[in-house]
């Protein structure tokens, strides 16, 4: 017996699945004849059979199809559709209107269960301009952020890594420094999407220039429970380069052609930086050197800051004193050898060429000579016991450097200072160099406790390089310069707080303090 319904079409729903906001299937006629324009049906309903409580919610016209051809079709998915807690499944039903004479009018239906999730997605991640990232430079991610669920998602954080390979959570990954405290991704509603560059980063890492991957990992704390955790992941590729760097280099180097121990040096040099980079400040340091490579064996002469920025192909030309300390240097011929960034604390293109050098004869220490050179406005001046006096003098030094030295001040019946004269006081003097003369100003009090006044000569006698570190002169017997002076009383005999009753004399101090008029009359106990 002949059964023609063999060669009628039989068409079915196959590969139906949920994309986001999209139902994705495929209609295939399996039948032995063509099938005519149909139409697909879609359906919500509270389970997976199809009765009519369900709900028609749209339809998709298929084109013919010949025996054993299929097409693939979508509809799209309202996102309130799938929150209805009515609907727990959508039904696909091929020749939903029932037009077409089939082979088999049961295999033309299909349920899709709807999960009721939300599903988070990146996508259209980009960084910077051009996708170019330099080290030590912020960079910001901008990525889309999409629930493509059917509920409501929480918020959730992103996180980055980069990565030589394609491949993520392998043994080169890293992860850039996040320069933002962690910035979280506010909540999405189903089927929204929303632009996000929160993020600043910056990759300190010391990688080889070259291309790289991005990793962006939303949800990475696994916070919201999607209906798909496998689609969290997106990359970017991205060029990796070095900052642009300086180069600096001492162009010029001069100095004077000699100078003693225990003197300064005056210096002059031009630094450039003659590559592209900018630099906010740069240092210098100076070396004495038998030969012409720095090493442990050479003596550093001075270290400082150029205050001023050293920006591309500009000229710093700058001049520097360098004491040469008669502890440190010895007489002889040597290398004077300038160095930029002797510490290497600028990254440059060219760490090769930042010295340069000269030849300097040392010459043997040159001792300080300190004298009194004029105290001519005190002469014969009449000096106030029991009150300070203001006394005007100038020092010279004829020799080498003297860092510091002591002026000391004494009352003498004669010119000639003796260690029977009295102290009445001492001042501290700066530095000295060679040549250099200055007027000095010392305060000093006299005792008027047992000092004889009126008729009696007097000398003031100033003593330079008097204190108790002196130092090592070429002449040490010039120091002292006397003035003859009358000293008066004041009538003050009091005791101070500031000065009690002077600096000299503590014999008449005691006595007058105890109300003795003598210090032998001083009880001994």
């Amino acid at each position: 017996m002949f059964d023609d319904s063999l060669y009628l079409p039989d068409l079915i729903v196959q590969n139906a699945a949920i994309d986001g906001s999209q139902l994705n299937f495929t209609i295939k006629n399996i039948g032995g004849d063509c099938c005519y324009f149909s139409r697909v049906r879609l359906f919500g309903s509270s389970n997976d059979t199809l009765d009519n409580f369900d709900v028609g919610l749209g339809g998709y016209s298929i084109t013919p199809l010949k025996s054993g051809e299929e097409i693939s079709g979508s509809l799209s998915i309202n996102s309130q559709w799938r929150s209805l807690a009515k609907f727990n499944d959508f039904i696909l039903v091929a020749d939903g209107r029932n037009k077409i004479l089939k082979k088999d009018e049961l295999n033309n239906v299909l349920s899709v269960g709807i999960s009721n999730k939300p599903d988070l997605l990146l996508s259209g991640l980009s960084v910077g301009t051009g996708n170019n990232v330099t080290k030590g430079y912020g960079f910001v991610p901008t990525y889309t952020l999409r629930n493509q669920g059917n509920a409501v998602a929480g918020t959730s954080l992103t996180k980055y890594v980069v990565s030589k390979d394609a491949i993520l959570g392998n043994a080169d990954d890293i992860n850039p420094t996040l320069l933002t405290s962690s910035t979280v991704d506010a909540g999405l509603l189903a089927g929204a999407t929303r632009v996000e560059n929160n993020d600043y980063l910056v990759i300190y890492d010391d990688l080889t220039p070259g291309t790289y991957n991005l990793f962006a990992i939303t949800d990475s704390t696994n916070t919201v429970a999607e209906g798909n955790e496998t689609n969290n992941v997106t990359s970017l590729a991205f060029n990796f380069a070095l900052p642009p760097q300086p180069d600096f280099t001492v162009e010029k180097f001069a100095i004077q052609s000699s100078a003693a121990v225990g003197s300064y040096l005056n210096v002059s040099y031009t630094i450039r930086n003659i590559d592209v980079a900018n630099v906010s400040y740069s240092h210098m340091t100076f070396y004495l050197s038998t030969d012409n490579v720095i090493d442990s064996s050479d003596i550093a002469l001075g270290y400082h800051m150029v205050s001023s920025a050293t920006p591309y192909n500009v000229p710093i030309l700058r001049e520097r004193s360098l004491y040469l300390d008669p502890t440190k240097v010895n007489a002889g011929t040597y290398n004077l050898i300038a160095m930029v960034d002797p510490y290497n604390g600028t990254p440059e293109s060219n760490e090769a060429n930042n010295t340069r050098s000269v030849t300097v004869t040392i010459n043997p220490l040159l001792r300080p000579d300190l004298k009194i050179a004029n105290a001519n406005n005190v002469s014969n001046q009449t000096l106030n016991t029991g009150s300070l006096i203001t006394v005007p003098y100038t020092i010279s030094n004829t020799g080498g450097v003297v860092q510091r030295s002591q002026t000391n001040f004494y009352l003498s019946t004669d010119a000639v200072w003796s260690t029977n004269d009295i102290l009445i006081g001492t001042h501290q003097v700066r530095s000295l160099t060679l040549n250099q003369t200055r007027n000095e100003s010392a305060s000093l009090y006299i005792n008027p406790s047992g000092l004889p006044v009126g008729n009696t000569p007097y000398y003031l006698i100033f003593k330079a390089d008097a204190g108790l570190v002196a130092c090592f002169e070429s002449d040490e017997a010039n120091n002292s310069f006397s003035v003859p002076v009358t000293i008066a009383n004041s009538g003050t005999t009091s005791f101070t707080s500031a000065k009690g009753y002077g600096v000299v004399n503590a014999a008449a101090a005691v006595s007058s303090a105890l109300g003795a008029s003598t210090f032998a009359d001083v009880s001994n106990t």
